[in-house]
């Protein structure tokens, strides 16, 4: 039996592809729209000063002097307790998350590992040394919860007390896991 295109399937296929053009062009504004950029002035190049190095944040982190907490955005509407970008002026307390963080023991699990649900959110931690750029720690909150820029395969759960530290340094009240989770509203 053939089947005749009239206008109502026409328009109804129309609709449809519109909608799901809509839907996509969201998912992607979500994840990769726009964040708030944090300014910092940078020193002019002149032959006299030599250009900083590159490092990881693990060779040194007793030298480091203060940190910036900039969180991702997620895929769910998700509120939290603080703003989504955080300075930590305090060295002490940018040194102790240093440490917390290049503490991370080596991960011996091999195979396939499950993770669950990402909803997406990150934070980005950029950390300042004098005379260095130190390459940003990425904290993934979801899924299989991996930290990257240590130079080192790692993983939140192998942290104990990274969210206390985190966000005591921050300025937090009693902050856990879940207050960097954030509430699905």
């Amino acid at each position: 039996m053939k089947r005749q295109l009239t206008w109502k399937t026409i328009f109804l296929f129309i609709v449809g592809a519109t909608l799901l053009i809509v839907v996509a062009g969201l998912a992607v504004t979500m994840n990769f729209g726009s964040a708030k950029t944090v300014t910092r002035t940078a020193t002019p190049y002149t032959q006299d000063k030599a250009v900083p190095s590159s490092v990881s944040l693990c060779t040194a982190p007793k030298d480091v002097t203060t940190l910036t907490v900039h969180r991702g955005k997620t895929m769910n509407p998700t509120t939290f307790s603080f703003p989504s970008a955080a300075l930590v002026s305090n060295a002490a307390s940018a040194r102790s998350v240093a440490k917390v963080i290049c503490a991370i023991p080596p991960d011996m699990r091999t195979g396939t590992i499950a993770c669950p649900f990402d909803q997406g959110l990150t934070y980005r931690l950029d950390f300042t040394r004098p005379n260095y750029i130190i390459t940003p720690i990425i904290l993934h909150i979801g899924g299989c919860s991996a930290i990257d820029g240590t130079g080192k395969k790692g993983w939140i759960h192998l942290i104990p007390g990274l969210f206390r530290v985190l966000g005591n340094a921050m300025g937090l009240q009693l902050p856990t896991e879940e207050t960097f989770r954030g509430k699905i509203t």
